[in-house]
């Protein structure tokens, strides 16, 4: 960021645009964060994700509850949850078809969990107007459908007594390592969780 905008100011004395020539460039020099160190993202032990859900539908919160339960059988991005339609879900809800990623392998179809089918019928059954399967109130330029969501869900597991180091993210690990410890294949797994 700072070296864009120190860019920006370079053009902005370039162009003789309200920049005096001997003016010092604000943006050099600033000092940064010595912390080289970056969070951990940790999985959620299974007991410690349904009840996260639980306390979600507890406090009726009913889609988040949904988007929990979805990812928790799916390890589906947030956002490839929200952006799921009732035309992507297939097959009589063998699998559903994520459309849209974050990365090339993200653009995968995904099985149905059999635990998961009854919730799915019962979103396709209830849509929203736009065919979503996860309903949002998100409105933002950037078409991003699960922000409202994960700030809920952020809320929900702080109150929880979950630091940082476990987000909504956090339920992709979940997935990943339960199906690495039931000695699923790693190619496999990688193609369900669009790794």
């Amino acid at each position: 960021i700072l070296n864009g905008l120190s860019n920006f100011w370079k053009w902005c004395q370039n162009i003789k645009y309200c920049v005096a020539e001997e003016a010092t460039n604000p943006f050099l020099n600033i000092p940064l964060s010595k912390s080289t160190a970056t969070r951990k993202i940790l999985p959620y032990e299974p007991l410690e994700l349904m009840n996260i859900a639980s306390k979600a539908k507890e406090n009726e919160d009913t889609e988040l509850y949904k988007l929990i339960m979805f990812a928790s059988y799916t390890g589906a991005r947030i956002e490839e949850l929200c952006s799921v339609k009732v035309e992507h879900v297939l097959d009589n809800f063998s699998y559903f078809r994520i459309i849209d990623s974050k990365t090339d392998a993200g653009i995968r179809d995904v099985p149905i969990h059999s635990k998961l089918k009854p919730l799915i019928k019962e979103m396709c059954a209830n849509p929203d107007e736009g065919g979503y399967l996860i309903k949002s109130t998100a409105k933002n330029q950037h078409g991003s459908r699960s922000d409202p969501l994960g700030k809920r869900f952020g809320r929900l597991k702080t109150s929880l007594g979950y630091t940082k180091s476990h987000n909504f993210h956090s339920i992709r690990h979940t997935l990943a390592t339960l199906l690495e410890n039931a000695g699923i294949p790693e190619n496999i797994s990688s193609d369900i969780v669009g790794h």
